[in-house]
């Protein structure tokens, strides 16, 4: 039998106001398309206290709008035994290694949904209980992670080589250990200029800083013909979402001073493929947002390290 609920009255509850007449103003709509040289904002900042930042290295925090990316440099690392037997195995005897490790953040950094979009299901695969589904699922994502720390050490080691003179540290190693605290798309441009930075303040004789930035081709108009330049449009330093409408993404790592580009990846999404004339148009854009946009705020980054402990001390 069904016990009948005693009847309660609810006391100190929140009573919501009246409708007001008067009207919401409708939001401005936005522009229809991004200014090609945009940038979400970004925060450069070094965490490690100015007693600890000295030779052996030095950590920089740096946001990318809502991505968050930690660096650590160690530099000289004179001490081996902590890298992987691979590495050591094939240190030349002349000059150092640069040795580059990425980790994401667990249950934070790796968007789900797009890791579990992006990594292929075995055929093998079977649906069973919620449990095994679970498990599969926990599998996947474990693999997504692999491939993307893997990725961006990748992307980070080849961006950064040309920049650092590995002949002035024989039989020793700089370690770059990167943590992506949250990824909201542009982590390699992220990671870059946080280790850019952490090199530079761990007093690393960088032939010149390294920038990146991301470059997204939209496609406008759906037509038959492909080869028009009309029917694309750039994003710069697109978000997850601004990645998901994308044919396709160009990244790009760049030393400004010396105008050489360190990275170049470009993906493509689907059957479309950008005619060259966009692709240039892309790269143009990398070259532009990394020396006017990114250069000037990590020079000021790095000054404003150099400033700041003199005027404390003056006070």
């Amino acid at each position: 039998c069904i016990m009948p609920r005693p009847t309660s009255r609810l006391v100190n509850c929140y009573v919501p106001l009246a409708r007001s007449d008067q009207t919401v103003a409708p939001k401005e709509e936005e522009p229809a398309s991004k200014n090609p040289l945009d940038l979400r904002p970004l925060l450069l900042q070094n965490m490690a206290s100015s007693s600890s930042t000295t030779s052996q290295g030095s950590c920089t925090y740096v946001e990318l709008g809502q991505t968050k990316v930690l660096c650590q440099v160690q530099a000289p690392m004179t001490n081996l035994s902590n890298l992987p037997s691979h590495v050591i195995s094939s240190m030349p005897t002349d000059r150092g290694i640069l040795y580059c490790q990425a980790k994401y953040a667990p249950h934070m950094a790796l968007n789900v949904e797009a890791a579990l979009t992006t990594v292929p299901v075995p055929l093998d695969a079977t649906v069973g209980s919620s449990q095994q589904q679970q498990q599969q699922q926990s599998r996947t994502l474990s693999l997504a992670t692999e491939h993307a720390e893997a990725a961006l050490a990748r992307s980070l080691h080849a961006a950064l080589a040309a920049a650092v003179p590995l002949g002035e540290y024989p039989h020793a190693a700089i370690g770059i250990f990167v943590t992506v605290l949250q990824d909201d798309g542009g982590v390699v441009t992220a990671a870059t200029a946080a280790a850019s930075l952490a090199l530079a303040q761990a007093h690393v004789p960088l032939l010149d800083l390294v920038t990146s930035v991301q470059v997204g081709i939209l496609r406008t108009n759906h037509n038959d013909n492909h080869d028009a330049e009309s029917e694309f449009a750039l994003v710069v330093d697109p978000t997850l979402n601004e990645l998901q409408d994308t044919v396709a993404t160009l990244t790009m790592a760049w030393m400004p001073n010396r105008k050489m580009v360190t990275l170049w990846e470009q993906q493509n999404s689907g059957m479309t493929v950008p005619p060259a004339a966009v692709t240039t148009q892309a790269l143009q854009t990398n070259r532009q947002v990394c020396t006017k946009l990114i250069l000037p705020q990590l020079r000021h980054a790095l000054l404003q390290q150099v400033v700041a402990p003199t005027q404390q001390e003056q006070q």
